[in-house]
């Protein structure tokens, strides 16, 4: 495994990522600090991070939660120049999605609730007259699997190689497991 694969895959620079700003939303958890870090890479002074924490807030990010769909406007607003919103916190309802959708605003989400994706599979005709774009469930696999990866291969020393498996357990909800080890010879 790379050291740094994050950084193997070029930014798209298109359009309005060309002068507006990306919201990353949860951007102080685990994977939202590596979106904001890699993003602020590619996309130099114009990733904001959000999240519920207000002392985190006031050392340069933003206050947002996903359950509160006014506050949440109001910091859209007051922004005013975001191009793309992720969401790196799962919200409770497709709220924040046709928040950000009727804005024109893409949407990219780590969330894989089968509710939240069939409420924002149905703002697809909204999304299209707005001409924005929402991607889903990027963040289960690949996405926190890879930072399993990351953090086993950091653990064991230097794996050469991680086999990882996912499978899904229908009634009790998700079930990840993650093996981890040196390849042989």
């Amino acid at each position: 495994m790379s050291e740094n694969r994050l950084n193997a895959v070029a930014p798209v620079k298109s359009g309005r990522l060309n002068s507006e700003r990306i919201l990353v939303v949860g951007g102080y958890g685990a994977v939202g600090a590596t979106v904001t870090t890699v993003l602020g890479e590619w996309f130099p002074g114009r990733v904001v991070v959000g999240g519920r924490s207000e002392a985190r807030a006031r050392q340069g990010g933003v206050r947002i939660d996903v359950t509160d769909p006014t506050g949440f406007r109001q910091t859209l607003e007051g922004l005013g120049d975001v191009a793309v919103v992720v969401l790196c916190v799962e919200p409770p309802d497709s709220g924040v999605a046709r928040t950000c959708l009727e804005r024109g605003i893409h949407l990219v989400d780590i969330g894989a609730t089968w509710g939240l994706l069939e409420g924002v599979a149905a703002l697809h005709d909204l999304a299209v007259r707005a001409r924005a774009t929402a991607v889903l469930s990027v963040g289960v696999a690949p996405g926190l699997t890879n930072l399993l990866a990351r953090r086993a291969h950091e653990a064991v020393q230097g794996a050469e190689r991680i086999d990882l498996t996912v499978r899904w357990a229908v009634a009790s909800g998700t079930v990840w497991t993650l093996f981890a080890g040196r390849s042989r010879a």
